[in-house]
Order: structure tokens, then C-alpha cells, then sequence
């Protein structure tokens, strides 16, 4: 094949992907690779890369990962590649991500920031943070979620993209409903829909959709929160139908929607069908078992303890097999909603002091989480402040320190709004939670106030020290 003939096909292929003709663009690709005509290097590089792409938007990840690998070792071979690798680990990324393979998928963009970052690439850099926030924020790494979204909506909005900042309002949104500050989750989910028609990304859009209703959800809107879900749930199912975490995601989000508004029967199908989507993707464990657990409540609530039962031992089938506790919390909930149907109150009772255990030992976690990370991001952000404050003069310092000012008030959000969660779960043990033995409750009340007054007379503290900072 001369460089020409090359040339022409290239062209030819970069017209179809442009205009997102995916399927044309994969047979073309396998036209000429199954001819067995030699290939150019360079167009080589590009067949593997467009078969990547294409296959990825049409959620077939196994396929779009096997194209990708086989690009990144052709690249390797040579040294001039180095943007070429950083979109091919990019794209890699992506399919361990989607394949619930997060260490693999955070290893791949690490990797794939260091190439943009010696190619001088803001755009791709700003994908790579997006990126990295979306697979930190799986991990529950909220403040390095939030930092990396940060730093790609700054790049994005630099150099004028629009896609990358709609996806990063998204990923922002998450964030802030990962911390339950649901009114903010809210503004920026709303803000990046009001962008969607401006970037023509279906997936998009239905993530957007997707977050919506379950943040309605937990705004007790349910008419909403459906509304949203299964417009998300039809973008899916008519364009993505092998995206199975996605999907997943969406049909257990709207059974859950539709049990709180208690649909019973549709939340059922909904649930069940979550199951069925979520057995094709790895690590599936954990998503099974919240499913099940909500399928027994169901079940309970159709006066059918037989079959909640049955659920209860598939989820501890699940456990013995993987080691998998995931929401432990809610399994004992169920056992002991089991248990009062059958009138059991001594069980229900025995069952119910184990999910208010964990479920404040978890608020706990949480709220440790937060404290072991605030003083690490007071430290970032005054470094950062300081810098800017070093690289600019006289009348910029004024905005400087709004932006303290304005960096100070969020971090406090981040500490209260955990806070007067657990405040909150104390106060409704107190109320409520006669059946405790006393000395008991009193132990658990008494410890946590006091760890609770204690982190907050520290806040108050730490923000009357960093007031009298700024004014010196």
C-alpha cells in the first residue's frame, strides 16, 4: 500500500468517525484488516484507535479494550508517540472503568496524565481529571474525587469546552451528593442539563438524567425523581444496551424510586431485571446484594416471608462465597423486618440493635473519613491560596482573599453538614429507641455527643483562627 492509497483511506475514515458513523467506520476498518493487505504503520494506528472508539460508543467495552491494547502495543515501539498513547490509555481506562475494574481503570489514567502532560495537552489533561474524579468517586474518595473535578473544570473552561465542563458539572453533582448536600448535587446536575444540547452526548445525558432522579429521590419527589430515571433508562436500552453498569445503575435506581412511592409490582421487575444486567459485568457482588435485600423487603411487604426468606439466603450465599459484605447494615434491617412479620420480637429486636450499630459505627467512619481529611485540604488550599497570592499584586489581592473567604465557607459546609446528620441519628435513638436497654443507649448517646460537640467546638475554633489569619 503507497502513502497515498494511505492518505485517501485515512481521509475516508476520518469523515465517519466526525460524523459519529460508528458502524460504517468499524466495517471499513475490518475490510481492509481482513483482507490481508499490509497496512501503513500509521494507518494501522489509526484502524485500532477508530475500532476502540467505536466499539466503546456502543458500550461493547471487552471489544473496545481488546482494540485498545493492541494499539498501546503497536505505540510502544516507538517513542514518538506520546499524545497517540495518552488518548489509547484514555480509551483503556474507560473499559476497566465500565467493567467495575477501578484499580486497572485509575492505573490506565495515571498513566495516560503523565503522556498528556509531556505532550503539553490541556484538553486531554482536562479529560484525564474528569476521568479520575469519576473513578475516585466510586472508590469514596470524595475530597480527591472533588479535587481532580476541580482541576478539570478549571482546564475546561480555559480553553472553551464544552464537554468536558458538562461532564464535570455531572461528576461535581455526584460529589455533593455523595456528601448528602443534595440542594448543591441539584444546582450543578441541573446546570450541566441546561449544556446537553450543546455536546450531543446521549451518555452523557442519561448519567445527567440518571443522578437527577436520585436526587429527587432523596428529595422525597418521586414523580420527579421516575420521570428522570426512565428517561435515562430509554436513552439506555435504545443506544447503550451493552452498558451494563450504567444501566444497572438505572433500572435498580428507579426500583428503588418506585418501592419508596410503593409501586411494588414495577419496583419488583425493575429490581429484578438490575440483577440480570449487573451478573454481566466483574466484581458484581456488592450490587446484588443491596438488590436482594430490597427484593426481600418487597416481598415482606406482599406478605410473602417465604420468599423474602429466600432472598435473606441468597445474599448470605453471596457473602460465604465472596466475602462480600456489602450493605451488612441493610441485610440485618431486612432480617429484622423479617422477623417482626413473623412476630419474632426478641429476634427483630436482636436483629435491629445490629443495623443501628452499623449504621452508627458507618455515620462514624464517615465523619473520621471527613476529619482525617480536612486538615489535608486546609493545607492545599492555603498553599494554593499563598501561591496565587505570591504571583499577583495590588489590586488582585482583594480577590485572593474573597476566594479564601469563599474556599473557608465550603470546607466548613463539608464538616457541619456530617455533623448534624449524626446529631440527628442521636436524637431519633433518643426519642425512639426505648427498646435498648438503658445503660446501654446511654453509652452510645453519651459517646457520641460527646465526639460530636467535641469535632464542632474544634470547627469553631479552627475557623475563628483562620478569621483572625485573614485580617492580619
Amino acid at each position: 500500500m503507497n502513502k497515498e492509497t494511505a492518505d485517501k483511506i485515512e481521509h475516508e475514515l476520518f469523515e465517519l468517525m466526525q460524523k459519529n458513523e460508528f458502524k460504517k467506520a468499524i466495517a471499513f476498518v475490518h475490510g481492509y484488516l481482513d483482507s490481508g493487505e499490509e497496512i501503513e504503520i500509521n494507518l494501522q494506528y489509526n484502524f485500532f484507535r477508530a475500532l476502540g472508539v467505536a466499539y466503546f460508543s456502543f458500550a461493547e467495552y471487552k471489544e473496545s479494550e481488546k482494540w485498545f491494547l493492541k494499539l498501546i502495543e503497536a505505540l510502544k515501539k516507538s517513542e514518538t508517540n506520546i499524545f497517540q498513547l495518552a488518548r489509547a490509555y484514555i480509551g483503556l481506562g474507560g473499559c476497566y472503568f465500565h467493567d467495575n475494574r477501578l484499580s486497572e481503570s485509575e492505573v490506565c489514567f495515571l498513566k495516560s496524565e503523565d503522556f498528556f502532560k509531556q505532550a503539553n495537552d490541556k484538553i486531554g489533561l482536562g479529560y484525564v481529571y474528569n476521568w479520575l474524579g469519576i473513578v475516585y468517586s466510586e472508590q469514596e474518595k470524595v475530597f480527591m474525587a472533588l479535587e481532580m473535578d476541580m482541576k478539570a473544570l478549571s482546564i475546561a473552561k480555559e480553553v472553551n469546552n464544552n464537554q468536558i465542563i458538562v461532564a464535570t458539572q455531572n461528576s461535581i453533582g455526584l460529589q455533593y451528593f455523595n456528601l448528602k448536600d443534595y440542594d448543591k448535587a441539584l444546582y450543578y446536575f441541573t446546570e450541566a442539563l441546561k449544556e446537553i444540547s450543546s455536546i450531543n452526548n446521549l451518555t452523557v445525558e442519561a448519567d445527567l438524567k440518571n443522578n437527577l432522579g436520585m436526587v429527587y429521590r432523596r428529595l422525597q419527589e418521586f414523580d420527579k425523581s421516575k420521570s428522570f430515571l426512565n428517561e435515562a433508562l430509554k436513552i439506555r436500552k435504545e443506544n447503550f444496551p451493552h452498558d451494563f453498569k450504567r444501566l444497572g445503575h438505572t433500572l435498580a435506581n428507579l426500583g428503588a424510586t418506585e418501592y419508596q412511592f410503593y409501586e411494588l409490582k414495577e419496583a419488583r421487575l425493575h429490581l429484578i431485571e438490575s440483577l440480570e444486567v449487573y451478573s454481566k459485568i466483574s466484581n458484581y457482588y456488592g450490587f446484588h446484594q443491596k438488590i436482594i435485600c430490597q427484593l426481600a423487603m418487597i416481598a415482606l411487604k406482599e406478605n410473602n416471608p417465604t420468599e423474602a426468606l429466600e432472598f435473606v439466603h441468597k445474599y448470605e450465599e453471596i457473602r460465604t462465597e465472596t466475602g462480600s459484605e456489602s450493605v451488612i447494615d441493610l441485610y440485618h434491617n431486612t432480617l429484622s423486618e423479617y422477623y417482626v412479620y413473623l412476630g419474632d420480637y426478641e429476634k427483630a429486636l436482636e436483629e435491629y440493635n445490629l443495623f443501628a450499630e452499623l449504621n452508627i459505627a458507618e455515620e462514624k467512619e464517615s465523619l473520621k473519613h471527613i476529619l482525617e481529611n480536612f486538615e489535608l485540604r486546609m493545607d492545599y488550599e492555603k498553599q494554593k491560596t499563598e501561591a496565587e497570592i505570591f504571583r499577583i499584586r495590588n489590586e488582585e489581592l482583594a480577590k485572593v482573599n474573597e476566594t479564601k473567604d469563599k474556599l473557608l465557607s465550603v470546607i466548613a459546609h463539608d464538616l457541619r453538614g456530617p455533623i448534624a446528620n449524626i446529631i440527628e441519628v442521636l436524637k431519633l435513638l433518643s426519642f425512639d429507641y426505648n427498646s435498648i436497654p438503658e445503660d446501654e443507649l446511654d453509652i452510645i448517646i453519651g459517646e457520641l455527643l460527646s465526639d460530636t460537640q467535641s469535632v464542632y467546638e474544634l470547627l469553631q475554633n479552627l475557623l475563628s483562627w483562620a478569621r483572625k489569619q485573614m485580617n492580619t
